[in-house]
Formats: structure tokens, C-alpha cells, sequence
């Protein structure tokens, strides 16, 4: 667990790297296009290949025999779900962004790479393959930083399209490396016929959980749509950068306590010790309530150099943004938890419906008070949004003999 925690520390950082000199490299406009973009194809990538990594992530174990069988079907699915992927995200490059045809092109093959990585990742967690999880992912995220590195050294065009480009680099040469290890597997997949029924298992196992992921994953970004339609790209760009800050910074410190906790929840619930499961659970929130302390003292002293010296931003108007973020970054993380039984027991409709009307709930309130107070006002309907998901799992949860049964 401190292997795959420390792995993430690159990441994290590209992450930041990102974050920081797209806003100052791009200008709040073109960011704010980047970013949007950005989180569209982490939703299509959600929905395309989502329920493959949650399979694999359950079906992935066997004779050497069985395990072969499988990962060439995943690596079938993989592709085909990929390409689909690919396409979807090239004409939302091209009709909804306005990138010319080459741009979308390029874009559209990152997204592919993107995809297959992804899976490759998820492949290597299922086999607890923790060092080669971890170099390769860094490895992925350092080759992307130097590219891009270079990209604003050299004072290149200041576009969205040569930060894709870095990732796709960094792509393409995970592939060449991938494809010359793995030639004989990447051909036997291809050559493979398609195992209905092994298909339909794992469809029918992954696209519930992948169903609830894609919806948050638009509960996190639905709002910087309606800011575009009634604003411009440069208010998505302010609010990106503060809601991403806040929510990553949220994610990362919470790490140790999902690393720790959740295998100890997992383990007593299987062992039929469900009081001290949920016991740990509660205990889970009580930490990230003292989280939730931090970050508001931390954010309020050191919020105003951050913007200002890390983001060129103004501060003062961001405090708006800020609190309201920081309660329900944190909140998040706390329904996450509260949820666990939920996805124990496999009620994974339960969250859907729960995550439905949260999402909902942030396209109504953002349609009423973003046009009326700003694109400040979509910070407080996140908050609004989440204690409904939050109060829900909890009504729902909290008869736990019921939830046992």
C-alpha cells in the first residue's frame, strides 16, 4: 500500500504541474477549453472502458490457462470499446470545441492510448503487480511533464492542443514499448473469436458501477457546461482551477485513510463483523471531519499565496469559491465511505439513484443561480448537491440490519 501510495505522488504532481502552467502557459480562456475538454474524455473513457476494468478487477484470476483466456478477451474488448471512444471524443473535438480536423485527429489518438493504458494499468492491479504498476504510471506522467517542459521553454503557440499532444507522445511510446513485449499476446487477441458468454459476465458485473462512476464523473463537471453557456471559456478556467485544486488536494490527503481502511472494512465485513466494520467506517468520517478542519485553516492562510503567486490569479474573489469547495470536497469523500455497504452488498442501483438525483439536483440549481450571481454561485450548488447525495447514502444506510440481510 505505501508502494502504490508513493507511486501516486508523480501523478499528483504532473497533475499540479498541469494545473499550474496550463493557466499561466494557455490564459484563463484557453484553459478553461482544455479542462473542459479534459473531463469529457475522462467521462468517455469512464463509459467506454469502465466496465472492462471493473471486471478485470473481479474476473481476473484463474489457472495461467484461464488467466490467458481472459486478458485476451479484455484486450479485445479493450480495443473495440477504445476506438468507439476515440470516435466519440474526435467529433466532440470537432463540432462542439471547434478544433480543426488535424487537432481533433490527434486529440481522438491520445484518447486511444489513453484507453488502452488505462486498461494496461488496471490489468497489472488485478495481479498485485504494485513496482510495475507504480514505474509505469510515473514513467507515463514524467515523460508527459519533460514534453511539456519543453513546450513552454520553447514558447510554443499558446493552444490546448500541444499539452494533448505531450500526453499522446508519452502514449505512443508506452505503446511501441508494450507492443514489441507483448506482440505475440496483441495477436493471438486479435486472432481470438469474442467469448459471448464471458462478454456478457462481465458486461452485466461492470456497467452498474461504471454507470455510477460515469454519473459522478458528470456530477463534477456538469456545472462548468452551464458556466460556458451562459459565460465564456475564461470563468470555466477560474472555476476549473479552483474546484480541481480543492478536490485533488481533498483526494490526495484522504489516500492513506482509503489505503488503510478499506482493505480492514472489506476484510471484517467478509468475516461476518459487520458492527466493527461499520464501526471503522464511522470512524473514517470522524478523521475526515478533522481533515475538513485542516484544509479550512490551511486554505485560509495559505489560499491567497497560492493563486496569486502559483496561478496569477486574484485571490479575493476566489474565497467565494473556496469554502464552499473545500466543505463539500470533503464531504464527497465522506458519502464515498458512508456508501461502502452499499457496494458490499451490491446495491449498486441504490447509488445510482442516490448520484441520479444529486446530478439533477446541480443541473436545476446551477440553471437558477449561475445566470443570476455569477459563475461563483455553481461552488454553492456543489455544495448543495453533495449533502443531498451525502444525506441520501446515510438515510439509506442507516438501518444496518436491514442492510445485512
Amino acid at each position: 500500500m505505501l508502494i502504490y501510495f508513493f507511486g501516486k505522488l508523480v501523478p499528483a504532481c504532473a497533475v499540479l504541474f498541469i494545473m499550474v502552467f496550463g493557466i499561466r502557459f494557455l490564459g484563463k480562456s484557453e484553459f478553461g477549453r482544455f479542462n473542459l475538454l479534459f473531463n469529457c474524455i475522462n467521462i468517455a473513457v469512464t463509459f467506454f472502458i469502465g466496465w472492462i476494468q471493473q471486471s478485470m478487477l473481479r474476473f481476473n484470476a484463474g489457472t495461467e490457462e484461464e488467466l490467458l483466456h481472459k486478458r485476451r478477451q479484455f484486450i479485445r474488448y479493450s480495443m473495440v470499446s477504445s476506438v468507439i471512444c476515440t470516435v466519440t471524443i474526435f467529433l466532440l473535438t470537432l463540432l462542439y470545441f471547434n478544433e480543426p480536423v488535424v487537432n481533433s485527429l490527434l486529440i481522438g489518438l491520445f484518447v486511444f492510448t489513453l484507453c488502452m493504458f488505462s486498461v494496461h494499468l488496471t490489468f497489472l492491479q488485478s495481479q498485485f503487480q504494485t513496482v510495475k504498476y507504480t514505474v509505469t504510471e510515473s514513467l507515463f506522467y514524467l515523460v508527459t511533464i519533460l514534453i511539456l517542459s519543453g513546450v513552454i521553454f520553447y514558447s510554443f503557440p499558446r493552444e490546448m492542443i500541444f499539452f494533448y499532444c505531450a500526453w499522446l507522445i508519452a502514449g505512443i511510446c508506452w505503446l511501441i514499448i508494450t507492443g514489441f513485449s507483448e506482440y505475440k499476446l496483441i495477436a493471438a487477441s486479435l486472432a481470438a473469436k469474442t467469448d459471448a458468454a464471458f462478454f456478457r459476465k462481465t458486461f452485466q458485473f461492470g456497467y452498474l458501477i461504471t454507470s455510477w462512476l460515469m454519473i459522478s464523473n458528470l456530477f463534477n463537471v456538469v456545472d462548468r457546461f452551464i458556466i460556458r453557456h451562459y459565460f465564456n471559456f475564461e470563468e470555466v478556467g477560474v472555476y476549473s482551477v479552483v474546484y480541481d485544486l480543492i478536490y485533488r488536494v481533498t483526494s490526495f490527503a484522504t489516500m492513506p485513510v482509503l489505503l488503510t481502511l478499506h482493505p480492514l472494512i472489506m476484510k471484517l465485513w467478509n468475516e461476518n463483523r459487520k458492527k466493527d466494520a461499520l464501526g471503522l467506517i464511522r470512524k473514517a468520517v470522524f478523521i475526515l471531519f478533522l481533515l475538513l478542519i485542516a484544509e479550512l485553516i490551511g486554505y485560509l492562510i495559505f489560499g491567497n499565496w497560492v493563486f496569486e503567486t502559483l496561478f496569477h490569479l486574484e485571490s479575493k474573489p476566489l474565497l467565494v469559491l473556496m469554502i464552499p469547495l473545500i466543505i463539500s470536497s470533503v464531504l464527497w469523500q465522506a458519502a464515498l465511505f458512508l456508501h461502502k455497504p452499499l457496494e458490499i452488498l451490491f446495491r449498486q442501483r441504490q447509488m445510482i439513484i442516490g448520484i441520479t438525483i444529486s446530478l439533477l439536483s446541480n443541473i436545476i440549481l446551477n440553471f437558477i443561480f449561475v445566470p443570476r450571481f455569477g459563475f461563483q454561485a455553481a461552488a454553492y450548488t456543489t455544495l448543495a448537491s453533495t449533502l443531498i447525495y451525502f444525506v441520501f447514502v446515510l438515510a439509506v444506510t442507516g438501518s444496518y440490519k436491514k442492510l445485512e440481510g
